[in-house]
Formats: C-alpha cells, structure tokens, sequence
C-alpha cells in the first residue's frame, strides 16, 4: 500500500510537467511588450492561465483526492498497526514525498487553488474519529489474540482472561481517547 502510494505520485509530477513543457514549446513567440512595470504582473498572470486547473471538477476544490488518501493511509495505520509497527516509518516517508509532490503540483504545474474559508475539516472530521473509534475495537482484538495464543502462562490460555483483556483493553483505550479529545478542544 505504501509503495503503491509512493509510486503514484511519479506520474501526478510526470504528467502536468509534460504538459507544460509541451505548451511552452508550442507556444509561439510574439511581438515584444512594451517595458513597463506591469509588463511583470502580466506576465505572472499569463503564466498562471496558461496552467491547468487545480481541480478537476470546478465544483469541487481539487483537494478531495489529496484528503482521501490520506484518510486511507489513516485508516490502514489505525487499523492495523499492530501487525505491522513498521508502517508508521513507512507511511512518514511517503507523507513527506507527498507533501513534496503536491508543493511542488501547486507551485509549478498548475493554477493555485482559491482560497475558501473553512470553519473544520467537516465531514472527514467525522469520518477520521469514526475511524479512530473502530480501531480500538480491532487493535484491543488484536491484543486479546496475540495475548491468547502467544502466551505462555498458564492463565492466559483460559477464555474468560482472553474476554476481560480484551474489555479493559477497550476501556483503556477509549478512556485515552476521550481524555485527548477533550484535552484538544479545551485548548
């Protein structure tokens, strides 16, 4: 998934710096302004028309494919973190070649978005803490599992342990949950 993720973003460079190369080439050169301070200001302005847009779909803003996988790459770390520590590491380098990739869209290749006023992240708010609270669930399951069948001591191998691991493992974490959520929104 992470080298997927980090793969993709060679022809999301690739492909809008062929396109500007192209249309700078055929461009044709015309008569010579007059030198004016504002022949600068004309010229960054055709420069930024000349780009594509930003978003795909005018309606929406463009930033809704850079959300959704990052709400992906969210949900696989929540999730299943567990079984695999070594994705924080991996999805940290790929966050930062993707921050890198869309400085580097935003700046060069394409338009810059307008700027929108914007109360929250809204609903993928919603969807991240719905996320956060399934992965408890999961990851105190996973516990419970690995405690239940990797365990050597003789009383974890009884099936009531198992459940009461897995109940307070729950508790915990949704009491650390809870206890951060209120400690962000106080501030």
């Amino acid at each position: 998934l992470f080298l997927v993720a980090f793969v993709k973003n060679i022809p999301e460079l690739l492909v809008p710096f062929l396109k500007l190369y192209q249309k700078r080439r055929s461009k044709k050169i015309s008569s010579q302004l007059v030198e004016h301070p504002f022949c600068l200001i004309d010229e960054k302005i055709e420069e930024q028309v000349e780009k594509e847009a930003y978003a795909a779909n005018l309606k929406i803003d463009g930033t809704l494919a850079d959300y959704m996988e990052l709400v992906i790459q969210f949900g696989f770390l929540c999730l299943f973190a567990v079984n695999f520590p070594i994705c924080f590491f991996l999805a940290f380098i790929t966050n930062v070649a993707e921050i890198q990739v869309d400085k580097l869209k935003i700046t060069a290749f394409t338009r810059r978005p307008i700027p929108e006023n914007a109360k929250d992240l809204g609903t993928w708010f919603l969807i991240l803490d719905f996320m956060t609270f399934l992965s408890i669930f999961f990851n105190a399951a996973l516990i419970a599992y690995i405690l239940y069948y990797t365990s050597n001591c003789i009383f974890m191998q009884e099936m009531y342990v198992k459940n009461k691991v897995f109940v307070l493992s729950i508790f915990f974490f949704l009491a650390i949950k809870y206890m951060i959520k209120i400690l962000i929104v106080t501030r």
